[in-house]
């Protein structure tokens, strides 16, 4: 755990919208500190990535009036000596559920944060392209107008006011249709966000009285705003949120959470929608005797060869373990698989001298068919899953190879009933692999469901072993990028994926 700045034990934030984005500064510095998140509902798959490993997720039941649940959750944790952080959607600040939690955490000697977040009724707005404010900066604005009578909205709505109702859970056409029985006139520019701030956000824009018919078809969504008044009308030039390309596509990414963080964040902000389940877990040998016992005799090689970030890790782990640095390498050569890995050496300030052109263990041989390598004594230290090719040919040519295990993959089953359930409802459009080993674990943890499960997902593989790894299971592959990595995944989905599915999801009414 980082070096505590507070000594509150207990953190309650606001998660705004629900958007991971719009999190204050200090919720994602305390994501990375505290020993147990609650949130209310499944996390956000950028908030599994970003915790620490130990960190662990409490979901609490949404429809407890008096939060009880909440209460007693935290101070049992508090005892323990916990430090807790709690992600709360929606205004709570302004909730008497968040005054019954600070008065009943104070009254049992528990110190507490409250951090503010971006209010939702001025967000989901901005985000569907309606800025409040640009035609008339000085014109009334009544946000959460929820509790309004309806001679307060007739007589804002007449001063060229706007107002914004952001609890209406599923029933907007009731709303409307309350404001249009109180007195409003029909013709008054209206608009409706569904699923504000999500990755499923739609906007209808219509006039007041021809929105209610239109929402009386819409499909299933979740929440909804409504903004009422001369300030309801799209703004084309700042309607960015779903015109992004991956908007509206949901991805299931396999990775381990340690390595998913990036991956997620790109997803994420190029507009998809990311299911998180991890099929592995990256965990130390059962022994560290080889490792320990290479690094003991570094010396001797001539080459060192890493083929992955988490080898890297493993690797400067045990030297330092050792009480050694990389200076104990001397002058071995180094050879990386993948941009990634020598970008994960070069952070420590090392001179990578090979990186082949294909990122796989066949370009580290294409690569030494040109040197005199007979002889040579190199160090492997990778997975303990790791495919045995590299190792037979370079044998074959004369190397003395010394293979070291500097980690396993083993299967992570965490929520595989949940994915199964998706995939079956086909809630998840695209999934994704990084290596073998996920495929296998997703194959595993489907059970005998697989590979019927998957429907009419799609399947990305970040490389052609990976791709023949899926196909030997039974998974058609879609797509595969030239470049082994997971950028050059997410540009292959961008060039892919159909426009049809990711057009923007306003609609005018007249």
């Amino acid at each position: 755990m980082k070096n505590r700045e507070s000594t509150a034990a207990v953190f309650i934030a606001e998660a705004g919208p629900g958007l991971p984005g719009l999190l204050t500064m200090r919720t994602w510095e305390l994501l990375g500190q505290v020993d147990t998140i609650v949130c209310f509902g499944p996390p956000n798959a950028r908030l599994l990535a970003t915790v620490t490993p130990s960190a662990k997720f409490v979901s609490v039941e949404e429809n407890d009036p008096s939060l009880a649940s909440l209460c007693r959750i935290l101070q049992e944790k508090t005892r323990k000596g916990e430090r807790i952080l709690v992600i709360k959607q929606d205004r709570f600040c302004f909730s008497r559920e968040f005054f019954q939690t600070l008065d009943t955490l104070k009254r049992a000697g528990v110190e507490f944060e409250f951090i503010p977040g971006v209010q939702p009724e001025a967000a989901i707005p901005a985000l569907a392209g309606i800025p409040l404010g640009r035609t008339a900066p000085r014109a009334p604005m009544l946000l959460a107008a929820d509790s309004s009578s309806a001679s307060v909205l007739r007589e804002l709505i007449k001063n060229g006011g706007t107002a914004v109702f952001d609890s209406l859970g599923r029933k907007p056409a009731g709303r409307i249709r309350e404001l249009l029985d109180g007195g409003l006139p029909d013709s008054i520019p209206a608009a409706v966000v569904l699923d504000g701030a999500l990755f499923s956000q739609r906007t209808l824009a219509a006039p007041l009285g021809a929105l209610e018919g239109k929402l009386m078809a819409i499909g299933d969504f979740t929440t909804c705003t409504l903004i009422v008044g001369d300030e309801a009308r799209v703004w084309e030039p700042l309607a960015w949120f779903d015109k992004r390309p991956l908007f509206g596509l949901r991805v299931l990414v396999t990775r381990s959470r340690d390595q998913a963080r990036p991956f997620v964040k790109k997803l994420e902000d190029l507009g998809a929608e990311v299911v998180l389940f991890p099929t592995i877990k990256i965990v130390p040998p059962e022994s560290f005797a080889g490792l320990d016992r290479a690094i003991g005799n570094l010396s001797r090689f001539s080459w060192i060869i890493f083929t992955s970030v988490n080898g890297v890790q493993a690797f400067c782990d045990r030297m330092t373990a050792a009480g050694l640095d990389w200076r104990a390498i001397k002058e071995a050569r180094l050879c990386a698989i993948g941009p990634k890995t020598a970008q994960a050496l070069r952070a420590y300030g090392l001179q990578v001298d090979l990186v082949p052109e294909i990122y796989q263990a066949e370009g580290i041989l294409e690569a030494f068919a040109k040197e005199n390598v007979r002889g040579l004594q190199v160090l492997l230290a990778r997975a303990q899953e790791a495919r045995p090719d590299l190792v037979q040919v370079l044998r074959q040519r004369g190397v003395y190879v010394d293979e070291v295990v500097a980690y396993r993959t083993v299967p992570d089953k965490e929520n595989a009933r949940e994915i199964l359930q998706m995939l079956k409802e086909s809630k998840i459009h695209i999934l994704t692999f990084t290596s073998s080993s996920t495929v296998m674990n997703f194959a595993k943890a489907m059970g005998d469901a697989f590979p019927e499960c998957v429907g009419n997902a799609e399947v990305v593989c970040i490389g052609p072993v990976t791709a023949q790894t899926a196909r030997d299971l039974g998974l058609s592959v879609q797509l595969v990028p030239d470049s082994f990595t997971t950028d050059s995944m997410i540009d292959v989905l961008i060039r892919n994926y159909p426009r049809s599915r990711t057009e923007r999801r306003t609609t005018h009414v007249h």
